[in-house]
């Protein structure tokens, strides 16, 4: 019963704070670009395109970090070698396979939006 409470009290805090953060700066964006979307014609509703789809890269990202955490550090805290030792032996799991995915489809399209934005 505790292991279960710990692993939900683990889980919702990350999921919830980071979402909405999210949420609230993609909603300013999103309501700013289709404001101006007149104004601006194709590029507005490609920056929108563009931020729809790093809000749901990031927002996998997010659920997965989350996951990762809970089996790193709640389910496997007594691997011999600690939590680094587990993830680094670990590594072909689905799961990790999937934060380092989607870690590098961040990191490559928020670096395709400054050199475009340059």
């Amino acid at each position: 019963m505790l292991l279960w409470y710990v692993r939900e009290r683990r889980k919702k805090p990350d999921i919830h704070s980071h979402s909405g953060i999210q949420l609230v700066l993609y909603t300013s964006c999103a309501l700013f670009l289709w404001d101006v979307r007149k104004s601006r014609g194709r590029q507005s509703i490609f920056l929108l395109g563009y931020i729809t789809l790093l809000l749901v890269v990031e927002t996998i990202f997010t659920a997965v970090q989350a996951r990762t955490v809970q089996v790193i550090y709640i389910d496997n805290r007594n691997y011999p070698g600690g939590p680094w030792a587990y993830f680094l032996a670990t590594q072909y799991l689905p799961i990790n396979v999937i934060f380092y995915a989607t870690l590098f489809v961040l990191t490559f399209l928020a670096d395709l939006l400054v050199v475009r934005m340059s």
